[in-house]
């Protein structure tokens, strides 16, 4: 067994440690500022922020698509356009000195853009650290509310995260989610409803389907990860 070397130990000590204690399996550990802005579409880093936490981040902009290519350091998880409301969803493994915003502008980027990040620990330290389950879009105006299918772990300790990223007509949040555990719900200010739930499966098995209300949303999309220890 090799002995580290001085300079090696001064690294680890010098490297800002979670105040939390290590679980096994991930956890929702706060978000970023919600980013409404004008032709700049960002999210603002969390200000508490660790080595090895997965961040994803939730963006979306009036009239115009997003670019499934992801800032420096970031990772494309899903992007759609419906004519209305462009929706996009990106990952990034923390390196632990992130601050500020980071842009996701496109050049068709409007007058109308949002943005959040939300950060976890707890994942996979190597490779990408969640499977896809399923995705929903609304791509119709008015509807009332959409159904998120069930999702089915075959590993435990999977946290199944849902997250909503719509355009609505008014000032009304997401409501009757009853399968996850709402973590951030950010009611309109602009043009963006957000939403970050979860469902810690323990033991694998299946979080139900879930009926989700809305009032008056134009087009909104509804993704399923499974994250992974």
């Amino acid at each position: 067994m090799s002995i580290p070397s001085i300079g090696q130990m001064l690294m680890v000590i010098s490297e800002k440690q979670p105040p939390y204690i290590p679980t096994a399996y991930p956890v929702y550990r706060g978000s970023g500022v919600y980013t409404n802005l004008f032709y700049n579409m960002s999210a603002t880093y969390p200000t508490e922020l660790y080595k090895d936490e997965i961040l994803i981040a939730l963006v979306g902009q009036y009239s115009g698509a997003i670019s499934s290519t992801p800032p420096t350091g970031w990772n494309h998880i899903y992007n759609t356009y419906d004519s209305l409301w462009g929706r996009g969803l990106f990952w990034k493994r923390a390196t632990g000195n992130e601050s500020g915003l980071v842009s996701f502008n496109t050049p068709s980027a409007k007058s109308a853009t949002a943005g959040i990040m939300y950060r976890f620990s707890g994942c996979a330290t190597s490779g990408v650290p969640f499977d896809i389950s399923n995705t929903t879009t609304i791509s119709s105006n008015f509807n009332s509310f959409f159904t998120v299918p069930a999702t089915t772990t075959t590993l435990s300790n999977n946290l199944v995260t849902l997250f909503i990223n719509a355009f609505p007509n008014n000032s009304n949040a997401v409501t009757g989610i009853d399968e996850y555990s709402v973590n951030s719900n950010i009611i309109p200010v602009g043009k963006a409803n957000f939403v970050c739930a979860d469902n810690l499966k323990i033991t694998a098995g299946t979080v139900p389907t879930d009926d989700i209300y809305y009032a008056n949303w134009y087009r909104g999309t509804a993704i399923v990860l499974n994250l992974k220890p």
